[in-house]
């Protein structure tokens, strides 16, 4: 019995790249957006022929915040013209990618056809053979295969994950009102806000300090910043001015 796997990659490379929390979503749903886009072109349908990922019809299409789809791709059978599915797969990719970041459409495609690593096998295997079992050692060794690019300043990855916070990955599986993703400060302290809500912001606002005084008053006519919260003591005349401080280039 012939079977077709496919891994995509480079996951472990992608994740160390990036550092706030809304980019490791992006990043660690990017590789279930990759999949689930392989699936969809190559048409390929629970029962019997797809093997891994097990999953509904309505994923495909479904929002769910999360990305239900692993890495790799195990099927029953000769997937046709899967070469060249991987390929459109990649450039329809890599050509939102530049328009999210503003960037040349071809420099994005050939960035992330080098970048990305999306590698298959097809084997014969005896009919009652564990298949996962039988290729999963080839799928490790073809995630060793690492991408060489030709110019490594354009990171237009992190670019799209760091750089633009509302990439189109976010906006496909979130509504406006649930895109913001709690800091590491946040998640880390989140069982503990539960217990006791004023010890939490007190801690988060000692960690966000910056070297800046803590007075209990100002004298009349000084000026002092305020952390905003619902425990500040403002009282009717007080007056709280707002302004941003900007750096201009000084010119001849």
């Amino acid at each position: 019995m012939k079977y077709t796997a496919l891994t995509i990659g480079p996951l472990h490379k992608t994740l160390q790249s990036v550092k706030s929390t809304k980019a490791l979503w992006a990043a660690s749903y990017l590789f279930s957006y990759l999949m689930k886009e392989i699936i969809k072109k190559a048409k390929l349908k629970k029962g019997g022929y797809v093997i891994l990922p097990q999953h509904e019809p309505d994923d495909l299409t479904a929002t769910n915040n999360v990305g239900l789809f692993p890495d790799r791709l195990i099927v029953k059978g000769e997937v046709s013209n899967l070469q060249n599915i991987i390929k459109q797969v990649k450039e329809e990719f890599a050509q939102k990618v530049a328009k999210d970041i503003s960037k040349n459409q071809n420099d994005v495609v050939r960035y992330f056809k080098e970048f990305l690593c999306i590698n298959f096998i097809e084997i014969d295997l005896p009919e009652k053979a564990n298949v996962i079992v039988a290729v999963t050692p080839l799928l490790d060794t073809a995630e060793l295969k690492q991408p060489v690019l030709r110019h490594p300043e354009n990171d237009f990855l992190n670019d799209f994950l760091e750089k633009k916070y509302y990439n189109f990955l976010i906006t496909k599986e979130f509504d406006k009102e649930n895109k913001r993703f709690p800091s590491t400060i946040e998640i880390a302290n989140a069982e503990f806000k539960e217990v006791n809500k004023v010890t939490f912001n007190h801690h988060v606002n000692i960690l966000f300090k910056r070297e800046k005084d803590e007075v209990k008053e100002a004298q009349v006519g000084s000026q002092c910043g305020i952390s905003l919260n619902k425990e500040i003591d403002i009282e009717e005349g007080d007056m709280v001015e707002a302004f941003k401080t900007e750096q201009i280039k000084r010119t001849l």
